[in-house]
């Protein structure tokens, strides 16, 4: 992990924060104008250091996780999503027909999946007070809280008997068909929408919804005949206990 830092800093990060601090400087002396300046946030964060507590370490850190959550996660998703669905479709051919058919559905698979994969399956909460939490009792102030989402996601009695397995007919009768996959409230990920879109409404527009990036990227790929490489197994990451793809290749129709 050190190591990835220190790579990321010299490479990445170093380049970047220099540059932007020295435009900062320009701009400060009337040398270019404000459309010069890059509209990201380690520029936002650099424009207001005086305002905030953190160090050069602290935004390291902070950009290094933001290149992980803007790329890994949604790599994560992604092949899990592709996964869970040609499986169930190979099982349930009706649904491989389902998914050319009917827009909303190859969304509800997506969400399905995220349900079952969550790219984060803990999270970690710091208590501002003492409280008391059912089925864990009582939780000083200052105590590290994890929530198990993972498990959360696969519980009977939010989810049905069939919580463990992966299917997209779910009828959910409270709750995000992805579970607590993108968390709640003030701490939700900030990319929910971008990457599982939103929920139709009954009169949606199927030509106008906003899917999100993993179903419009799984829409393509199913536009274009995508299928397991029956000659190159997928093959999970060995260096973790967690369920990720290290290795999923797949073929697709030759274009005319």
């Amino acid at each position: 992990m050190r190591e990835g830092i220190e790579r990321f800093d010299t490479l990445y990060f170093e380049p970047s924060y220099a540059r932007r601090t020295a435009l900062l400087e320009q701009f400060t002396a009337g040398q270019v104008d404000e459309a010069s300046l890059p509209r990201d946030v380690l520029m936002m964060l650099i424009r207001n250091e005086d305002g905030i507590d953190l160090t050069r370490a602290v935004l390291l850190r902070e950009m290094a996780f933001f290149a992980l959550a803007g790329a890994h996660t949604s790599i994560h998703t992604l092949s899990h999503a592709m996964h869970e669905t040609l499986n169930w479709c190979e099982t349930h051919p009706a649904d491989r027909r389902r998914l050319d058919e009917e827009p909303f559905f190859l969304q509800r698979c997506v969400h399905e999946s995220m349900r079952m994969h969550p790219s984060s399956p803990i999270a970690l909460r710091r208590s501002m007070c003492p409280l008391h939490l059912p089925a864990v009792g009582e939780v000083g102030g200052g105590d590290l809280v994890t929530i198990d989402l993972f498990t959360a996601n696969r519980d009977p009695m939010v989810f049905g008997d069939d919580a463990g397995v992966f299917n997209p007919h779910r009828a959910i009768a409270k709750g995000e068909p992805h579970g607590l996959s993108f968390g709640l409230g003030m701490h939700a990920c900030l990319g929910r929408n971008l990457a599982a879109g939103v929920i139709p409404k009954h009169d949606a527009d199927a030509a106008t919804h906003h899917y999100g990036t993993v179903t419009k990227i799984a829409r393509t790929l199913f536009d274009h005949g995508v299928r397991p490489d029956p000659d190159q197994p997928p093959r999970r990451d060995a260096t973790t206990n967690r369920i990720l793809w290290a290795y999923y290749p797949v073929l697709l129709d030759q274009q005319s």
